[in-house]
């Protein structure tokens, strides 16, 4: 008889992880909030007091948290530097798993979380979430069902207000960089509305805004050519300094038709004055994907508890990395890359 309640853990609440344990706790049926791990310590208990979560039992270290039998899977909201370790722990104690993205830093360690995860047969959610936006996933549909006949053409865009990330966020050594860190959201969102897998990447990268990024190695503006396996052609647009908001969409050309996914509204206001229109824009990322997060969250359920597969499995998570991968390789050596890349 299949499980109607089950129980989960969140490790790592500095970001991210605190709206996946609010939406857990408050938002999210057939589940129950029972632990969460953080190293920082006074980060758990500060949002365990926030929402009043007295029955909520803190761990400083994610294995004593894995070791609760009681838990039947983990949202894992850690630094990318960390996932490794601590989704191989999460499989070896059979635990099904939400792993935000990216998925790894190389494909050396993806492929070892891999093979842990088929090993002990557990569920594994990367955490893309533009695939749970609905319009993204009317997108899709409507392409599935040819609305607009062969996808020609396919741009995607992040562009991020003017906040340079901090800490590991901003090595590319522990962070994967922009490429890995931000644009796997736009290669995982090509592939999910195009259902072709990418054959070539090229890309060119620039820093015009940040000194810091030069020091470290990275870029604030990319923009990274694919071709997919029909031959279509796919770009990816990267800005981390948009001064009006934060901007992300997506169009694609077909041979009958064109899709246009906006950046959205943060809310439905809009200020008419004379010609002018002012809209209230998202100014970040949990604004714009507020029900992208739950509905990422409610397919991860629905997957433990009726045994099905989740929108955006392990692999799909190791796809994304790959096309990143390659387009810093293709930075590098200043040259087109074909995939899959030799590892």
């Amino acid at each position: 008889m299949a499980k109607e309640t089950i129980n989960l853990g969140v490790i790592g609440v500095g970001g991210i992880g605190r709206v996946h344990a609010y939406n857990i706790a408050f938002k999210v049926k057939n589940v129950q909030l029972v632990a969460i791990a953080d190293v920082n310590r006074d980060a758990a208990l500060n949002f365990v007091k926030e929402y009043k979560l007295n029955n909520v039992v803190i761990y400083d270290d994610y294995r004593k948290l894995l070791g609760n039998g009681s838990i039947d899977g983990v949202v894992i909201a850690t630094p990318t530097f960390t996932k490794k370790d601590v989704v191989i722990a999460a499989a070896d104690a059979g635990k099904h798993i939400f792993v935000e993205k990216p998925l790894a830093l190389n494909l050396n360690d993806a492929d070892e979380m891999i093979r842990h995860v088929e090993k002990q047969r557990v569920k594994v959610l990367v955490g893309y979430q533009r695939r749970y936006d609905r319009a993204y996933a009317l997108a899709r549909e409507a392409i599935s069902q040819g609305k607009i006949g062969t996808v020609l053409i396919i741009k995607s865009w992040t562009r991020d207000p003017p906040l340079i990330p901090q800490g590991w966020a901003a090595d590319p050594k522990l962070s994967g960089g922009r490429l890995v860190d931000s644009l796997t959201h736009d290669f995982d969102a090509i592939r999910y509305l195009a259902g072709l897998e990418i054959s070539t990447v090229y890309a060119e990268g620039s820093t015009l805004m940040y000194d810091k990024f030069k020091e470290l190695g990275d870029y604030d503006h990319m923009l990274v050519l694919l071709r997919m396996t029909n031959d279509a052609l796919g770009l990816v647009e990267y800005s981390g300094y948009t001064p009006y908001g934060y901007d992300t969409g997506v169009e694609i050309h077909g041979s009958k038709g064109k899709i246009i996914i906006g950046m959205g509204l943060r809310s439905s206001l809009i200020v008419i004055q004379g010609a002018n229109y002012v809209y209230d824009a998202p100014t970040n990322w949990v604004e714009r994907y507020e029900d992208a997060y739950l509905n990422v969250l409610l397919d991860f359920v629905d997957s433990i508890l009726n045994d099905g597969e989740p929108r955006c499995t392990i692999y799909d998570g190791r796809k994304a990395l790959e096309v990143a991968l390659a387009a810093w390789k293709s930075i590098r050596e200043k040259k087109l890359i074909n995939l899959p890349l030799m590892i």
